[in-house]
């Protein structure tokens, strides 16, 4: 169980959706689906280069209480006090325990 003062951070999570325009032009579609508070946890930070650029990529565990629709193609936004916006693209979903009352979140950071 997950006591309240751990669940700091409030986090909101989106679903993008491709869609097609009535003239058949493709765009993704953004939607909030809930808000809940969260503990945002960094992992650890990967370089990796791509096209001769090194980009960060910085894993962030994110803990918060359990939610069976939350799936690893959606996005967490946090709007950090001292950074601003934090977008993290869910990598994969854990139901802690098996018992579904807290999910860890293993995420990306990519804004």
């Amino acid at each position: 169980m997950i006591a309240a003062g751990q669940l700091r951070c409030p986090v909101e999570i989106w679903q993008q959706t491709p869609t097609r325009t009535a003239t058949g032009e493709s765009y993704t579609q953004t939607t909030k689906l809930g808000a809940w508070d969260a503990r945002i946890e960094p992992t650890g930070g990967v370089e990796s280069i791509t096209a001769e650029q090194v980009r960060a990529q910085i894993s962030h565990l994110l803990t918060m209480r359990y939610w069976s629709a939350v799936r690893p193609t959606m996005q967490v936004r946090y709007t950090d006090p001292d950074l601003g916006p934090r977008i993290f693209e869910i990598v994969r979903v854990l139901n802690v325990d098996e018992r579904g009352e807290a999910m860890q979140l293993e995420c990306r950071e990519v804004a």
